[in-house]
C-alpha cells in the first residue's frame, strides 16, 4: 500500500513571499528527486509580499488567516489536514489559524517568532536594523536587500550567494510602504495568546539578531511543544540552515 506523503505549508514573515525559501528549495532538490522528498511542500504568501506585492496586506489578523486559506484551498482543493511550517510574522499567523480552525492544522513548526503582549516590543524586533532597512528603500533594491540579509542572515556565504537574485525579484517585486506599515501594524493586533490542541515545535536561530530567540522560548513555555536550538543560525534559519530544517521536518530522518 503506498503512503501519502504529508502536505507542509510554507509561510513567510514580514516583507517575504514564495521566492524567498530558494535557499531551503535549493537544498531539497540538491538532496534528492522531488518524488523522494518526505513530504509535499506548499507555498502560499500573504496579500503584499513576493507575487501579490500590488494587493494590500491585510490589516487584522484574522484577515490575513482567511486571505492565506483562500490562497491554500487554490493548491489544496481537496482539502484535508495538513502541517505549516512558518517562520516570524507567518509563525504568528500560523498559530493564529490554530486558534481559528484546530481541525485543519496537524502540527505547527514555528521558527523565530514572537507574541504581542508576550514580549517586549524591543525584543520582538531590532528596531535599527528595521529602520535601515526603511532607509534603504530610498537607495537601490541592491542596498535594500543586502541590509535585509545581513540583519536576518548569520551565514556570510549565503548572503553571497543569494543577494543578485535576491536583488533582481525586488526590483520586480517592489514592497509598498503602506504594506510594510500595515504588516507591522498586523504583528502587534494579534489577541491575546491562548492555549490551542494543535502539536507544536519551536525551532530557534541562536544567533537570532533580528528578533531575540527569547521570544520563541517564551512562546514554548506558554503553549508547550518541543523546541529545537540550532548554533551558528540568524533569524533567516531555511537560508541559514536549510538542510537542518528539513531534517526536522521529516521528522529527523536524513535525505
Amino acid at each position: 500500500m503506498v503512503q501519502l506523503k504529508k502536505n507542509v505549508v510554507f509561510i513567510r514573515g514580514l516583507l517575504r513571499g514564495n521566492f524567498h525559501w530558494k535557499p531551503f528549495v535549493d537544498q531539497l532538490q540538491l538532496k534528492s528527486a522531488p518524488e523522494a522528498w518526505p513530504f509535499s511542500p506548499i507555498f502560499i504568501e500573504l496579500a503584499g509580499c513576493g507575487d501579490r506585492h500590488q494587493e494590500p496586506s491585510p490589516s487584522s489578523a484574522n484577515a490575513a488567516v482567511e486571505d492565506l486559506r483562500s490562497q491554500l484551498k487554490i493548491q489544496l482543493p481537496a482539502g484535508g489536514q495538513f502541517e505549516i511550517c512558518a517562520i516570524s510574522l507567518g509563525g504568528m499567523l500560523a498559530i493564529h489559524w490554530a486558534h481559528l480552525y484546530p481541525e485543519e492544522i496537524k502540527k505547527l513548526t514555528i521558527i523565530n517568532s514572537s507574541w504581542p503582549g508576550l514580549s517586549p516590543r524591543f525584543d520582538r524586533i531590532n528596531l535599527r536594523s528595521l529602520l535601515k532597512i526603511v532607509f534603504t528603500r530610498w537607495t537601490s533594491p541592491h542596498a535594500t536587500e543586502r541590509e535585509i540579509l545581513e540583519a536576518t542572515c548569520w551565514n556570510s556565504e549565503s548572503i553571497s550567494r543569494y543577494l543578485t537574485e535576491y536583488t533582481l525579484y525586488a526590483k520586480d517585486h517592489p514592497i509598498k510602504i503602506m504594506n510594510l506599515i500595515r504588516q507591522l501594524r498586523l504583528a502587534t493586533s494579534f489577541p491575546a495568546l491562548s492555549p490551542i490542541q494543535t502539536e507544536l515545535q519551536f525551532v530557534i536561530g541562536k544567533n537570532d539578531q533580528f528578533v531575540s530567540p527569547q521570544c520563541t522560548r517564551k512562546l514554548q513555555s506558554f503553549l508547550g511543544g518541543n523546541i529545537i536550538e540550532i548554533d551558528h543560525c540568524g533569524h533567516d534559519l531555511p537560508m541559514d540552515r536549510p538542510g537542518e530544517l528539513i531534517q526536522i521536518l521529516a521528522g529527523g530522518t536524513a535525505l
